[in-house]
């Protein structure tokens, strides 16, 4: 498989575990692990590529001249990085006809070849609906319906097809719908390709979990990608989602650690569960919810 991520140094902990949680699940074949970035230190690229070679796979460091997308607003939440991928089919020879996005804020738990090696249908790429979409943010931009707008975090691309569009057409939609656009290079695939993606399960292949949302209709144990979506990550000690137990499995696998991390970390959670968790998810739920507030992120970006 040809996999694409991206990670400044501060994610570069969680990328090491996302990898670990592939390699674990999907070693009947060979790959290539491509690392997007634009200045990640040398000390933390070897890491990774530590962890890819220790499962025998391919690992190419890609440096990325930001110029292409200085003019694309980006913020600490949504930095220049999340840009990176809409250059992904410039970057493989034109006999590759697939790759596979993921973001590094999540753990593949099962394999995911079937996933990679499904028909296109003569789609630019397949996604995963973007379970939390809401739909004033969709009208604004021009989409008919929520169930149709993808989540950005796992994305297989159709190379040949992606190919037909360049950085200048994505480039072209920004700069006439910045005021409308809240997750940037999410908001530019689902409108550029609007009507020309694939949807795949997103109960399956990329399960959101949010911090003080709890996921009881499915067995998290079962699904292929669980992605930690949201400002809180299951590696901050004040994440208190039962899903974060999976990411810790992962985080104990790829730094050697025993039993009893996982078990105090299990602790740790449950106290914040009760401590804090009430407390976040009424500011973030007033916060989301708030005219006033979404004004004033606009104004801010």
């Amino acid at each position: 498989m040809n996999i694409f991520i991206s990670a400044d140094d501060k994610y570069i902990e969680p990328a090491q575990v996302m990898l670990t949680s592939f390699f674990k699940n999907n070693s009947s074949e060979t790959h290539t692990i491509y690392f997007m970035h634009r200045n990640t230190k040398q000390s933390n690229i070897e890491k990774l590529e530590c962890i890819v070679k220790s499962f025998n796979c391919e690992f190419v460091p890609l440096q990325i001249t930001p110029d292409n997308f200085k003019d694309f607003t980006a913020t600490e939440r949504f930095p220049i990085e999340i840009y990176f991928r809409l250059s992904i089919p410039t970057l493989l020879p034109e006999t590759e006809e697939r790759a596979l996005w993921l973001d590094v804020d999540l753990v593949v738990n099962k394999s995911l070849v079937d996933f990679y090696n499904q028909d296109f249908e003569g789609n630019a790429f397949v996604a995963c609906r973007d379970t939390y979409a809401k739909e004033e943010h969709v009208k604004n931009l021009g989409l008919t319906s929520c169930a149709e707008y993808i989540n950005s975090g796992v994305i297989l691309f159709n190379l040949p097809v992606m190919r037909e569009t360049s950085i200048n057409d994505y480039y072209d939609f920004f700069v006439k719908n910045e005021q409308v656009i809240d997750f940037p290079d999410q908001d530019i695939l689902n409108c550029v390709f609007e009507n020309r993606i694939k949807i795949s399960d997103s109960n399956y292949y990329n399960v959101q979990v949010l911090d003080w949302r709890y996921n009881d209709d499915y067995d998290l144990n079962k699904v292929s990608i669980i992605h930690f979506v949201g400002p809180f990550k299951p590696w901050t000690k004040s994440y208190t989602n039962p899903a974060a137990q999976i990411w810790d499995k992962y985080h104990a696998l790829t730094f050697n650690k025993g039993g009893f991390y996982i078990f105090s970390r299990k602790v740790h959670r449950r106290f914040e569960k009760k401590l804090f968790a009430p407390l976040r998810k009424f500011v973030m739920k007033t916060y989301t919810n708030s005219g006033i507030l979404k004004k004033l992120r606009h104004i801010f970006k």
